[in-house]
């Protein structure tokens, strides 16, 4: 234990040990004076994490109207340079009155980085040079939230925000005397009077400020921008998409005391039955019209365009729409009082007009993009402005001059589920909402296309019986007899052209005496190629070739050790019957393309016309037939997979499937293997 407690305190000696070295005996002196005079100092383990705290400390508007609020550094370690990068560092947004009122990055706050130190605070006024963020005299309840993004780690992230109620009163602006009074001397003082003004729902406290000293007077010089004269053209109107564009005019007056010499916005508000109240119709770009002319006091300027309304806004239904002056819609943050500050913000709106409703439905989609006519599925028409409810409306398809009622199932304002009827005609058809019961496109509804196919299924019974390439043109030879004892292979099998197969030499030895036998003229027989189903699964079909028994069909050899070699017919012949290949066909479909692979087997029964040679064959008949049995299932495999073959097989299986659907060459755009046959769809050309 003692020898723990000296390692620890030495590190903490030899620094005071050099302290001490160098201060003076008066400052030692001093230093332990102090000493005394203080607390014992014990250590203690730090355990708060190190890491920033943004707060907002004060919110106040300053004399000339601007707000201004103060952010400090609460926290234990300064911010990171992350959090001043000008594209993803802290980001710092107000809301006025609860509605945004600007949004900026902290690089533009804090310049020279002060809160990178613990503690230090940074006092800002928002947008000091913007003409749109003067408050006018009022109350006001100003929110400010730090690090919107979430991008800082901080000790506590529940303290970025600050709300605070203000109320603002600006200072009057003393204009010059009036030099054609008469000249006043001296000086008097009158108590100012108020007087109230109702505006809207808002009361307002003007204060009246009476002639002072040298005939001057107090007065804000404030303009007020209102509308009147608002009219929508709903006679010219013109769709474009799922849209439609209203021209419209309004008439802009300035009805202030000061000149509007800066942009601002005009946009439009439509009423909402639902919520009973009036919302924004505005997207930068779209209904957010910019007006940029200088509007002196009094002035009346006119102003015209297009109002964009989607076809669901008026679809079966009338619209109430209005114009709203210096919304301010085309900024990255919407500000509650836009770009000009006005001596009234409750008159910014226009007198209203009604819209007519009508029906103008709009299809954006089919889905899916193809059919099969008559089978049930499912179709689905995505859009707008159909109307809650299909009335006398309904789907239509048309090709050519021929139209055909869908077979609707449901109805929604912006889906409709249909199904495609089996006299539909086949190939790409137009699809629209229509009449009923002319099937006419409705007057403003568009068109959009869908594939109708057909199907056929063809049973596996038509097609074995139509299909019989294989009849006449297969046919397989195995030959390993030269008309000798020597092995030689000319074994093929022939389909559209000739293929040959790899058939071992057949040879064993007994006590010394090597036997050996070769195949003559081992052939399938005419006519004896079937075609079946039996024992396959939904997409295979095979090919049993049956071989002939008549002859002989392995020949015997011997060569016993000596001068006299090989010895043609020392030895039994053996005789192959019940000879039989059969080829599995499985069938692969990628949409309308088509492919196989192939498995064979190859079996025979084998007796000998001797009882010695069935010893021997009923000895060694596993090591040799497997092998022959082995490169025959190999040899046929390779030929019916080679590429003539293959090409060959799959042009006359098409070919079939054609003449029993009786399609022609139409495109076949997807094959279906099932039980009961082959589900083949195709379309025009």
């Amino acid at each position: 234990m003692k020898a723990r407690t000296r390692v620890a305190i030495l590190p903490i000696l030899i620094p005071l040990l050099l302290i001490l070295c160098s201060y003076s005996p008066a400052q030692a002196q001093t230093t332990k004076q102090k000493t005394v005079q203080q607390k014992p100092v014990t250590a203690q383990v730090q355990t708060a994490q190190m890491k920033p705290d943004l707060v907002v400390t004060n919110i106040s508007i300053t004399k000339d109207g601007r707000l201004n609020f103060v952010i400090r550094n609460a926290g234990t370690a300064g911010l990171p340079e992350l959090a001043y990068d000008k594209n993803s560092g802290v980001t710092i947004q107000v809301y006025n009155g609860g509605k945004p009122w600007g949004g900026i990055r902290l690089s533009s706050v804090d310049k020279s980085k002060r809160l990178k130190s613990p503690g230090a605070t940074v006092n800002h006024t928002w947008f000091p040079s913007s003409k749109t963020h003067i408050l006018n005299p009022g109350a006001y309840q100003i929110k400010v939230v730090l690090d919107t993004s979430n991008v800082l780690s901080e000790l506590n992230e529940r303290n970025n925000s600050k709300t605070q109620k203000l109320t603002y009163r600006k200072p009057l602006v003393a204009q010059i005397p009036d030099t054609s009074s008469s000249k006043v001397s001296g000086t008097r003082t009158q108590t100012p009077q108020t007087t109230t003004a109702t505006v809207g729902t808002t009361t307002a406290q003007r204060q009246q400020v009476p002639a002072v000293a040298g005939g001057m007077t107090a007065q804000l010089q404030v303009p007020d921008l209102v509308l009147s004269n608002f009219m929508v053209n709903q006679n010219a109107v013109v769709q474009n998409a799922n849209a439609f564009n209203f021209p419209f005019s309004v008439q802009i007056r300035n009805t202030g005391t000061a000149v509007v010499n800066v942009p601002f916005d005009l946009t439009f508000e439509t009423f909402s039955d639902t919520n009973n109240q009036w919302g924004g119709h505005n997207a930068p770009g779209i209904n957010c019209k910019r007006v940029s002319q200088v509007i002196n006091p009094g002035q009346t300027i006119s102003f015209s365009g297009t109002i964009t309304l989607l076809n669901f806004s008026i679809a079966d239904q009338d619209l109430r729409i209005r114009a709203y002056v210096d919304a301010a819609c085309s900024d990255e943050f919407s500000k509650t009082w836009g770009h000009v500050g006005e001596s009234n913000e409750n008159n910014n709106f226009s007198n209203e007009v009604t819209i007519g409703g009508d029906f103008h439905p709009y299809v954006g989609s089919v889905t899916p993009a193809f059919c099969i006519r008559g089978d049930g599925e499912t179709m689905m028409i995505g859009g707008t402005g159909f109307g809650s409810d299909q009335g006398s409306h309904t789907v239509a398809l048309r090709r050519g001059n021929t139209r055909i009622e869908a077979n609707v199932t449901d109805w929604h304002g912006g889906v409709v589920y249909f199904t495609v009827p089996s006299n539909a005609e086949i190939g790409m058809n137009k699809v629209c909402i229509a009449d009923t019961p002319s099937l006419q496109c409705s007057s403003t509804a568009n068109e959009v296309d869908l594939d109708v196919r057909d199907k056929k299924i063809l049973t596996w019974t038509n097609l074995i019986d139509t299909w019989d390439i294989f009849n006449e043109a297969f046919s397989i030879n195995i030959n390993t007899y030269d008309g000798g004892c020597s092995y030689n292979n000319t074994s093929t099998m022939r389909l559209v052209s000739e293929t040959s197969i790899n058939v071992p030499n057949i040879q064993f030895d007994i006590l010394s005496v090597d036997y050996r036998f070769t195949v003559r003229d081992f052939n399938t027989e005419t006519g004896g190629i079937i075609l079946t189903k039996q024992g396959c699964n939904a997409s295979q079909l095979k090919l049993v070739a049956n071989f002939e028994s008549s002859g002989t069909e392995l020949r015997g050899c011997s060569n016993a050790a000596g001068p006299a070699g090989w010895c043609d017919g020392c030895v039994a012949d053996v005789h192959i019957n019940n000879g039989k290949m059969e080829v599995l066909f499985d069938f692969v479909a990628n949409g309308g393309n088509l492919s196989f692979n192939i498995s064979t087997d190859f079996s025979a029964n084998v007796s000998a016309s001797s009882g010695f040679v069935d010893g021997l064959m009923d000895a060694f008949l596993g090591d040799w037939n497997q092998d022959v049995r082995n490169e025959i299932n190999n040899g046929v495999r390779q030929g019916l997979l080679s590429s003539t073959n293959r090409a060959y097989i799959l042009s006359e299986i098409e070919n079939v499937f054609r003449l029993l659907a009786g399609i022609g060459n139409r495109p076949i755009t997807q094959y279906e293997f099932k039980n009961d046959g082959i589900h083949m769809t195709y379309t025009e050309n």
